[in-house]
């Protein structure tokens, strides 16, 4: 578990060291428009990598547990909206404050909106 929640932090000093050396903004994000659907694979993937800054690839690429509360160590919406989260494992028992399907819902509509209000 100590281990878990030092890879978690370590990946996430790391994320936010590149955006801090980066001088990362604020700024009201515009995301790029997406190309034609008849595009191959390969040249969404493409399009997609010449997109991205190298924050927002970072971010795709670590995937943070998430907090089971405010006090505890791991993922919160904002994490994911701030450092352009690729995914949350929510796992090992981990559930939302109310274990109900409605608290299920809220749970994961937060971190979709976070999601979809990052820059990536």
């Amino acid at each position: 578990m100590k281990l878990k929640i030092l890879t978690l932090l370590l990946a996430l000093f790391l994320v936010i060291g590149l955006v801090a050396c980066n001088g990362h903004t604020t700024e009201q994000f515009d995301p790029p428009k997406y190309p034609d659907n008849k595009l191959s694979l390969d040249e969404k993937i493409n399009w997609w990598l010449d997109k991205l800054t190298i924050e927002e690839k970072a971010g795709q690429m670590v995937q943070g547990e998430r907090a089971t509360s405010a006090n505890s160590p791991g993922v919160r919406p904002v994490d994911v909206r701030d450092l352009n989260l690729g995914s949350v494992l929510n796992g090992g028992g981990n559930r939302p404050s109310a274990n109900t399907p409605g608290g299920w819902r809220i749970m994961a509509e937060n971190m979709m909106n976070a999601s979809l209000n990052s820059s990536s």
